[in-house]
């Protein structure tokens, strides 16, 4: 648990809400307890992985409104990663050039 609230997420724009979904679900799927489903300890940990923005976002959700961890993971990154930023990312890939002598790891 240490581990999961030292690297938590706030919700600014160089994070990637893809990769912290991911981190949490590497190091939860680490320990199980006994009668407790996935979906239930992923409900109850990650919002101890938050902090910030992302913390209050969380935290200012209706009460009984998402009660299952897919549904977490679904608005978490309908807000982190929205579509028009995903499409801005497919843009600059799609308009990627690389100039002149430049190695492709340089460009």
């Amino acid at each position: 648990m240490r581990e999961l609230r030292e690297d938590t997420f706030s919700g600014n724009k160089d994070e990637d809400a893809h990769d912290h979904i991911d981190w949490v679900l590497s190091i939860v799927g680490l320990f199980n307890i006994p009668g407790v489903s996935k979906d239930v300890v992923m409900l109850r940990v990650f919002p101890f992985t938050l902090s910030g923005s992302a913390k209050r976002w969380v935290d200012r959700l209706a009460p009984r409104t998402i009660n299952t961890w897919d549904l977490l993971k679904k608005a978490f990154i309908q807000r982190y990663c929205p579509p028009s930023m995903t499409a801005k990312k497919l843009e600059d890939i799609h308009n990627f050039k690389q100039e002149g002598d430049d190695s492709l790891y340089q460009a």
